[in-house]
């Protein structure tokens, strides 16, 4: 990741993988996709999804963990294997889990039953349960481990109140969301702190240098890629108040999502308060369901805004050398 940065690209904690889809032309394409997210929001599920594509569509799933981009958008892979959050996982995961029940696979903070069998609902242990499985075993991948180019980035956030399900962003916001690596604490992380705000700069633990210029590189690097384009996907929930939950943003929904943007049949509009872009139509969706302001009176909603503005900045202004641009959301 060090040496990459050297030569003028980036060093990602990231997940690859291209989706061929027929697209709003009624062509088949090739979209390759790049998804951040800390641990516990969704990345390693949502990289090994199949988003239920049917031939000749289909999903090729590249990596998981690390991978490095160059200036053009090329990225490298290095894993030959995956790194699984087992919480929560079944049969309707059902290329996460078969690869997962493969003898091969190994685990840590998992129950394992006398006769072999894995029990992935038992948290008697601890609910951080974790695996590894080789890529061999899952349905979706084959001889190329590296993306010729992220198409899309994605960067998986898990909130519950006023981020939509999916956000498309500017390259100036996408450096930003990139530097605030946001989400909520799951017991992937830290069980201890479990619900609470948490920020990581490019959800990557492994930065060597300065924070700074990781925003700066990146931006650098989309400025020259018009094609790539950006997005926040949401895998938490809307409109959570002290008395409800919220709306929960499911797999499927994010899965379909995903797929939209592949194949580019969203309708959007501009956000008044963020400036990024918001779904107003995806194809078998009531994406209107999803929408945050839907659920708050205005003035309580507007508070929210500025709380979350205030914590951004403050976040994005402890990172001396990084771009005005960046900084201001």
């Amino acid at each position: 990741m060090f040496d990459i940065k050297q030569r003028g690209g980036l060093g990602f904690h990231a997940g690859s993988k291209v989706l061929r889809v027929t697209n709003s032309q009624d062509e088949l394409v090739d979209v390759g996709f790049i998804m951040f997210g800390l641990s516990g929001t969704g990345k390693t599920t949502l990289t090994m999804h199949d988003h239920e594509l049917i031939e000749p569509e289909k999903v090729m799933i590249r990596q998981d963990d690390v991978v490095l981009m160059n200036i053009k958008g090329y990225c490298f892979g290095t894993e030959n294997g995956f790194y699984i959050k087992t919480e929560g996982l079944d049969e309707s995961q059902h290329v996460l889990y078969n690869a997962a029940i493969s003898p091969q696979a190994i685990f840590e903070n998992v129950k394992v039953m006398d006769d072999g069998t894995i029990d992935f609902d038992n948290v008697e242990l601890t609910s951080n349960g974790r695996g590894v499985i080789l890529r061999s075993e899952v349905i979706g991948t084959d001889d190329k481990i590296d993306l010729e180019k992220a198409n899309k980035i994605i960067f998986i956030t898990r909130r519950n109140d006023i981020i939509p399900p999916v956000a498309k962003l500017t390259p100036e916001q996408a450096a930003a969301y990139f530097m605030l690596g946001e989400s909520i604490e799951t017991s992937a992380g830290d069980p201890t702190k479990a619900g609470q705000s948490k920020r990581e700069v490019g959800t990557n633990p492994f930065i060597m240098g300065p924070e700074a210029e990781e925003g700066n590189r990146l931006l650098v690097i989309l400025k020259a890629n018009p094609d790539m384009e950006c997005y926040i996907l949401n895998t938490g929930a809307v409109g959570a108040k002290p008395e409800q939950a919220g709306k929960k943003v499911t797999i499927k929904i994010s899965t379909e999502i995903m797929k939209h943007i592949a194949k580019g049949t969203i309708k959007w509009e501009k956000d008044s308060d963020w400036g990024y872009d918001i779904p107003v139509e995806i194809p078998g969706l009531n994406i209107k369901e999803y929408l945050p302001k839907g659920y708050y009176e205005p003035q309580s909603y507007n508070e929210l805004v500025q709380r979350l503005r205030e914590e951004r900045r403050n976040w994005l202004a402890k990172y001396s050398g990084l771009k005005e641009e960046i900084i201001m959301l």
